[in-house]
């Protein structure tokens, strides 16, 4: 990974999270922590977070990080435990609510987006897109339906479909059946 495209994770971990840690970040990219604390002084140094004791803050300046309150696609306000953050090439941001939303905004507008980063459904932590499991359409409605839900590790997804059914899929699959699904026939 690019250093340019870590730091822009990093800012979307901080974003979701509302505080990253150097330890949490560097386990996360798989880097050393002194790796970490340059690419923070440099996020720091640009004005783009607030670089404290053992990690970061988002910056008070709501222009370098706009709120991003609402879902990109149905307008709801996203949850912690499923939201999704979605950065375009211009440098912008945008949320969903659940990786439904998500992945309908992915496809609507992929030529545009450079990273998606989802929230772990059972341990809310931040993962990137392609490194998570989806479950599809399960027996519960979290947030938005068909359901989808985002898993950092397959074994948890697969004892969570035991239980309440759907389908695992990775990001390919999760995105074709979404767009699938939305279709008006």
């Amino acid at each position: 990974m690019l250093p340019t495209d870590r730091r822009q994770q990093i800012l979307a971990m901080l974003h979701m999270q509302g505080a990253v840690t150097i330890t949490e970040l560097s386990a996360a990219f798989a880097v050393s922590e002194m790796t970490i604390h340059r690419d923070l002084d440099r996020l720091a140094t640009a004005g783009q977070l607030q670089k404290v004791r053992g990690g970061a803050l988002p910056v008070d300046d709501t222009a370098v990080l706009p709120p991003l309150d609402r879902c990109v696609m149905c307008h709801k306000q996203p949850r912690r435990q499923t939201q999704v953050l979605l950065h375009a090439a211009d440098g912008s941001q945008q949320r969903a609510c659940c990786p439904h939303c998500g992945l309908m905004q992915l496809a609507r507008s992929s030529a545009g987006i450079e990273t998606m980063m989802v929230t772990g459904f059972l341990y809310g932590r931040t993962l990137t897109a392609p490194a998570a499991w989806y479950l599809l359409h399960p027996d519960i409605a979290i947030c938005c339906t068909p359901t989808v839900l985002a898993f950092e590790r397959r074994e948890d997804a697969v004892r969570f479909q035991t239980g309440f059914g759907g389908h695992l899929a990775n990001l390919a699959d999760a995105l074709a059946y979404v767009q699938q699904a939305m279709k008006l026939k």
